[in-house]
């Protein structure tokens, strides 16, 4: 009986190893909301010139977007500038 019970405590140690290691573990580089948003922001500036040369999007109406994209780059550099004083 005790045959049977040694392995069956070696399984669970060792299911209980892979399971709880990746939520003990802390991640090794966290990425801000402030880098997430930066990522996003270059992202929308690509897509818009990606939309402009394929012609999806007219000149004035790319530039507005590439403006207000660029606003919301400095509101959040303000924003951000804000906390660190």
């Amino acid at each position: 009986m005790i045959g049977l019970w040694i392995p069956i405590g070696a399984l669970t140690v060792a299911v209980l190893v892979l399971v709880l290691t990746p939520l003990l573990r802390r991640r090794a580089t966290e990425v801000g909301r402030n880098d997430y948003d930066l990522a996003v922001f270059k992202d929308q500036l690509a897509e818009v010139d990606r939309a402009l040369g394929r012609g999806l999007v007219p000149a004035e109406q790319a530039d507005a977007r590439r403006t207000e994209i660029r606003r919301r780059n400095l509101a959040l550099a303000d924003a951000e500038a804000a906390v660190r004083k």
